[in-house]
């Protein structure tokens, strides 16, 4: 298996008491639900509803459906009725995309530093050892001269970042993140929306920390409004998501682009006659006509 290229998902760990309460065959169950959906947290059910996750996850529906109901009364998956029914894992997007705090990462910035402090130290223990009995043999010679002491060598740690870098760059995340919170707030399509952790989480996994002070607020206004307009009407939360992941993706990318102009249905032209009275009127005006007789062949 080709690791590098191969799609994965966070299942956390942690016991809640809700968690144990459901049995195992439903905690099971989820983990496999996880592995099926798509990046937004959505399974497409089709025509046959609920019945169609038995052929998702290759199991038989008589032994999943006892652990499915359990799963849809605890609300950890949701199953959102319609013309193309769907199951939603709440809070995929969250889980799955959420980063390390600062403090987090310095914690284990200093662990990596003491572990290898402590690997270098251990072997320079160990190279010294196995050089002092050569110290013995020459012991009978004249002392030259003094004879620097040897101290282990550290290898160079890379420093952390200083404070006042730090904190400016949260402080651009954070207008990044207003920015786009406030330009979804703006738009028909998505403000009944979560705005703020849906900004988030665009910076944090599609745009990226370092790169959001880049953009302007017009390209963020662009992004959303090229998504809103690929989203059907009465589009799902989770297909919005998406849609918004993709145009951010294409923005970060530089491949943001207009949309083709859409068909529009012809009709007919602004003030036309109703055709009906037209009929009428074309009708009364040959009413005095002769009719048309088509000419004799001779024979």
């Amino acid at each position: 298996m080709d690791w590098s290229n191969e799609r994965y998902i966070r299942f956390y760990t942690r016991d809640t008491a809700e968690w144990l309460a459901l049995g195992w065959q439903a905690r099971g169950l989820f983990g496999l639900i996880l592995r099926v959906c798509d990046r937004a947290g959505v399974i497409e059910l089709g025509r046959v509803g609920l019945r169609g996750l038995a052929a998702l996850v290759h199991a038989p529906w008589s032994e999943i459906e006892r652990p499915l109901q359990e799963l849809l009364a605890d609300g950890c998956i949701q199953l959102r009725d319609g013309d193309r029914p769907v199951l939603l894992v709440l809070n995929f997007l969250e889980a799955q995309e959420v980063g390390q705090s600062d403090a987090q990462r310095k914690r284990e910035s200093r662990a990596r530093r003491r572990d290898l402090a402590k690997a270098v130290t251990k072997r320079d223990g160990e190279s010294r050892n196995v050089t002092e009995p050569s110290r013995e043999v020459t012991r009978g010679h004249d002392q030259s001269h003094e004879v620097t002491p040897s101290y282990p060598s550290y290898p160079p740690v890379p420093s952390e970042p200083d404070e006042p870098r730090a904190h400016a760059r949260k402080a651009g995340e954070r207008d990044a993140q207003a920015e786009i919170a406030a330009e979804l707030r703006a738009n028909a399509v998505f403000a009944n929306l979560d705005t703020a952790a849906i900004a988030e989480s665009l910076i944090g996994s599609v745009i990226g920390l370092e790169a959001s002070n880049k953009f302007t607020r017009a390209q963020y206004r662009q992004a959303i409004a090229l998504a809103a307009h690929d989203c059907e009407s009465g589009a799902a939360e989770g297909r919005k998501r998406q849609q918004l992941r993709y145009k951010f993706g294409d923005l970060r990318d530089g491949k943001l682009m207009r949309p083709a102009a859409r068909a529009v249905p012809r009709t007919a032209p602004q003030g036309a006659a109703d055709p009906a009275a037209e009929l009428a009127r074309i009708t009364a005006m040959t009413a005095g006509l002769p009719k048309f007789q088509p000419p004799q062949r001779s024979r």
